[in-house]
């Protein structure tokens, strides 16, 4: 989150939430490509890379580390 000196927010009005910046990054991708049936979400049969983060970042989305992630089947430590 960017913010003032001051702490306030740094333009709050353009604030989104978690899920809907996870769904600008998996579920609208692939429903503009026109493939949500294989495409942006974790399900049996489905594609995708994964990052895997530690905590519940929707609880405390600061309080999260990020541990990995899998790219083409491939695991990558996180950085």
């Amino acid at each position: 989150e960017r913010t003032y000196g001051s702490g306030e927010a740094f333009f709050p009005e353009q604030r989104v939430s978690l899920e809907d910046s996870i769904a600008a990054f998996t579920r609208n991708p692939a429903r503009a490509v026109g493939r949500l049936r294989d495409l942006g979400k974790i399900a049996l049969g489905a594609t995708a890379d994964l990052t895997l983060w530690s905590g519940d970042l929707r609880k405390d989305p600061r309080s999260g580390r990020l541990l990995g992630h899998v790219i083409n089947g491939v695991w990558l430590e996180g950085f």
